[in-house]
């Protein structure tokens, strides 16, 4: 499948660039950084002239990735190759945030280079001053985003703070693909014929949780990565526009949550459990008489008074 992504971040062109997301669109630590209730990928502007197109007001890719809106950075140059790019993709009915280039990085064709970018940013824009206030200006069937909060940079300088690009998401009714109390990190990724999302607890304690996802269909399986094993959840419901599922995460404990395209259907919430409670039987009380192979090294027979991690005692 592929990866589902509501945000697209365009890299500035010229060597070395790397994609490095503002800070402010992740969650977690350092060592785990997780993305935020949209997803979001980074693109090169070679790929972006060569592949990317408009369907259904998203920017699309050979692969099947979609996007909703296309974040470009703050900075001053754009190749005339990209700023057609650009001005096609908006045109086509894509959403585009960022400030208009002043001139070409390169030294092709120039000064012929820095004329074709002014002129097709001032075409796009309308402007090169940049406004004081947030402005949603049409062109052709799309959108460019610029002006105070837009045009301005997070604490890194490169991208709009997180919060500020996702109140456009907002304008455009798109919802957050993933909704947790905070101790639960997820990625999505779609199928032919299924939505999976993978979620984990980031902690080293139980999280009890209820979980929303931004898919259609109600009913969903677990898939649970250790035992291979696949059961539905049928406690499963709708909820302000999306799924909602109670979870139950042991520590650093990990599942697929599977939403199959086919079932299409559901009435709510189901009788039993998601997460059934385990109750004890019977207890069963030692001593206990355990045996090992001798060729191994170990001893032949060893009493336990109770049951423990054997390789713990001394």
């Amino acid at each position: 499948g592929h990866s589902v992504a509501d945000i697209l971040y365009l890299t500035p062109q010229g060597a070395p660039q790397v994609f490095r997301p503002p800070l402010s669109a992740l969650d977690g630590d350092e060592v785990l950084p997780d993305k935020k209730g949209y997803g979001f990928d980074g693109c090169s502007p070679l790929a972006l002239i060569k592949m990317a197109t408009v369907e259904n007001g998203c920017i699309v890719f050979p692969g099947g990735a979609s996007y909703k809106l296309l974040v470009l950075p703050h900075i001053q140059t754009m190749t005339p190759a990209l700023m057609k790019k650009i001005e096609l993709l908006i045109k086509d009915g894509a959403n585009v945030v960022g400030n208009p280039p002043l001139k070409s990085p390169s030294l092709e064709d120039y000064p012929q280079c820095d004329q074709t970018v002014r002129a097709g940013a001032e075409k796009i824009w309308g402007s090169l001053n940049i406004p004081q206030k947030e402005v949603k200006k049409k062109f052709g069937s799309g959108y460019i985003y610029w002006g105070g909060g837009y045009s301005s940079a997070d604490s890194e300088g490169l991208y709009p703070d997180y919060e500020i690009t996702v109140s456009i998401l907002r304008e455009l009714g798109v919802s957050e693909d993933f909704i947790s109390s905070g101790s639960i990190r997820y990625t999505h990724r779609r199928t032919a014929d299924e939505d999976i999302y993978f979620i984990s607890n980031r902690t080293d304690s139980l999280v009890v949780d209820t979980c929303l996802f931004r898919v259609g269909q109600v009913k969903a399986q677990l898939w649970d990565p250790l035992t291979a094993e696949i059961r539905p959840l049928p406690q499963s419901f709708h909820k302000n526009g999306f799924i909602a599922i109670p979870i139950k995460l042991e520590s650093y404990r990990s599942y697929f949550i599977v939403f199959p395209r086919q079932n299409k259907t559901g009435n709510g919430v189901g009788k039993s459990a998601n997460f059934p409670e385990i109750k004890a039987l019977k207890e069963i009380k030692g001593p206990w008489s355990v045996s090992f192979d001798a060729k191994w090294g170990g001893l032949e027979k060893v009493i336990f008074d109770k049951l423990t991690d054997w390789s713990q005692r001394k």
